[in-house]
């Protein structure tokens, strides 16, 4: 009797122990979260080693491809533009990653932003000013950054998110992905850590495998368990909170992957867009078919920038098809 009664209570108190460990490390990570990536260390965060460092250089003149592309007084693509709007202008701008930026295109009036904005003044008694907010590399973390301290101080009557299935991305140059934790609910700070951890190596592992099967890998992106996603769906939820005078409109819409129709690239698109939808973004909904339609018949060499060479971003055709199926959009939803 003694001796089960010896061992009932070694193994209460090794429970005991087990918990007071768990509950001090949930302490320590929830303060290290705390102190080390809060929203004001975010608000600062250009730091060293990260993408707004590296491709936000305002001012400077960047290799593009085989171009070189000089970038304006915020670090962008496009002329410099005043705090305040022009009267009687529909100011837009329009975030997202390189293809959104126009990677491996040498005029800045042939990316997808400009055209547009050409579609629309030409086609309208009303002023418009498109703004590209593109950043190469950049993933979710990184256009939230941007939309927050870069985008909105212009006071946009329309952001634009050009969304590519890469986004919920984490690769060692993007925003640290410990800022996630500002966006999304935790369980527990211990489980959060370890989990980023956990993924963030797995998912840069496969990344060197030289993926050849692209859609499975992005459709591994919006896994509702990686952390990348979960990233995602918090910060989607969060920007609808940043129209403070409720003036401006959010529009999303997902560049396509493929020319061609694909079912995975499908089902990830109509995810994404649900996310959008629940948080009361609008989305160009036909985007993916209306791609789809315009280029039917085009080879990669004629969409691509050097497919031959590995390098698939749009080109100059693609992203004029880009920019139409946007306009078609804007013009038959004018409200």
């Amino acid at each position: 009797y003694n001796i089960k009664k010896k061992l009932k209570k070694n193994i209460l108190l090794l429970i005991l122990t087990i918990l007071v460990c768990f509950l001090v490390l949930e302490i320590s990570f929830r303060i290290y979260f705390y102190y080390n990536f809060n929203e004001k260390k975010f608000e600062m965060a250009n730091l060293e080693g990260t993408n707004l460092n590296y491709f936000i250089r305002p001012n400077e003149v960047i290799k593009n491809y085989k171009f070189q592309t000089s970038l304006n007084s915020d670090g962008f693509r496009g002329i410099n533009y005043s705090l305040e709007k022009p009267k009687n202008t529909t100011r837009i701008a329009i975030i997202g990653d390189s293809f959104t930026f126009g990677f491996g295109i040498k005029n800045t009036s042939d990316t997808y932003p400009k055209v547009l904005e050409t579609l629309l003044n030409n086609n309208s008694n009303q002023k418009y000013e498109v703004m590209n907010f593109g950043m190469r590399g950049a993933n979710i973390l990184d256009i939230y950054w941007i939309l927050k301290y870069n985008v909105l101080k212009y006071s946009p009557d329309i952001v634009i998110y050009g969304y590519f299935p890469n986004d919920p991305e984490f690769l060692k140059n993007n925003l640290d992905v410990n800022y996630c934790n500002l966006f999304y609910d935790s369980k527990l700070s211990i489980i959060n850590f370890f989990e980023i951890k956990y993924d963030n190596l797995l998912n840069r592992f496969k990344k060197e495998l030289n993926i050849t099967d692209w859609d499975i890998y992005f459709e591994e992106l919006v896994d509702d368990d990686y952390y990348g996603w979960k990233c995602f769906k918090g910060v989607i939820n969060e920007m609808p909170k940043l129209n403070h005078d409720k003036n401006m409109k959010l529009l999303m819409f997902s560049i396509q992957n493929n020319e061609g129709m694909v079912q995975i690239e499908i089902n990830t698109t109509k995810k994404v867009y649900n996310v959008a939808k629940y948080n009361s973004i609008a989305v160009i909904q036909d985007f993916p078919k209306s791609f789809w339609d315009k280029t039917e018949g085009y080879s990669e060499n004629e969409l691509r920038i050097d497919p031959e060479n590995g390098e698939y971003h749009y080109n100059e055709r693609g992203n004029r098809f880009i920019a139409e199926i946007i306009y078609s959009y804007m013009k038959n939803n004018t409200s």
